[in-house]
């Protein structure tokens, strides 16, 4: 029996050696994982020391970009207040210059008031000034203004603008022809075997009468027709014409009067 217990004793024993050793495997295995985690954890350690120091510098570049944006700013700032004053200043001389023009319009149409009355004033006192020049007789040379009634040494009385007259009498009538392109009153003929005659004279226009005397017998029944320019339709003066032609030279004067 003591035999058999020791010998159990000394199993017991056995087995509790290898369970230590196998605990004591564990050990060191648990060991080496702490040693692994250890060395990865200090990796991780380093890894993110790194990818602080990279935001940390990142952050110092932003910092300075900001301070830069932040000079920019300022400036701007300043040259928008710049403006503005300038800006302030422009809009108080616009206002001025607009004041200022009113005031120089105004004073212009006070001043072109004052000229159109003086002128008026002037337009009567030469109007009057004219009716009494019309009346004067000059006597003593110099110019003579238009529309004057003169009187020559022999009675005559000659008036250089256009007289008019309800009823006009006279003993003797004549026409004076100072402009040959214009006549009113001339002679002219139709020759023989001839049917008409053109008379040139710019004096003939859309009024005008014109009257025509035969001095013999045309032999004929004779009329008078206005001529025109073909392009400009201007007119030239008239033609005398006949039914017949004329069987002998045959003058006639004749005379144009303008209806007013």
């Amino acid at each position: 029996y003591l035999a058999g217990a020791v010998k159990a004793q000394q199993e017991a024993i056995s087995d509790q050696s290898a369970a230590i050793d196998e605990q004591g495997s564990k050990i060191d295995e648990l060991n080496l994982k702490i040693s692994g985690s250890a060395s990865g954890t200090s990796s991780l350690q380093t890894a993110i020391n790194d990818k602080l120091t990279i935001v940390s510098n990142s952050l110092t570049a932003m910092n300075s970009s900001l301070a830069v944006n932040t000079a920019d700013v300022a400036d701007v700032k300043t040259r928008l207040a710049a403006a503005e004053t300038k800006l302030q200043t422009d809009e108080d001389n616009l206002t001025n210059f607009e004041v200022s023009t009113t005031d120089t319009l105004q004073s212009m149409l006070e001043t072109e008031n004052m000229l159109t009355e003086k002128v008026l004033n002037h337009e009567d006192r030469i109007a009057a000034l004219e009716a009494k020049m019309t009346a004067m007789t000059i006597t003593a040379g110099g110019t003579i203004p238009d529309n004057v009634l003169m009187e020559d040494q022999n009675g005559g009385l000659t008036l250089t603008g256009i007289f008019e007259a309800e009823e006009v009498v006279a003993g003797a009538y004549s026409v004076k022809n100072d402009d040959l392109a214009k006549k009113t009153v001339g002679d002219d003929s139709i020759l023989a075997g001839n049917i008409q005659q053109a008379v040139l004279t710019k004096a003939v226009n859309e009024s005008s009468k014109i009257f025509v005397t035969f001095e013999s017998d045309p032999g004929a029944r004779y009329w008078t027709e206005k001529t025109t320019d073909e392009v400009t339709g201007v007119f030239t003066g008239f033609t005398v014409k006949l039914s017949d032609p004329a069987q002998a030279d045959v003058k006639f004067s004749w005379w144009i009067v303008e209806e007013k």
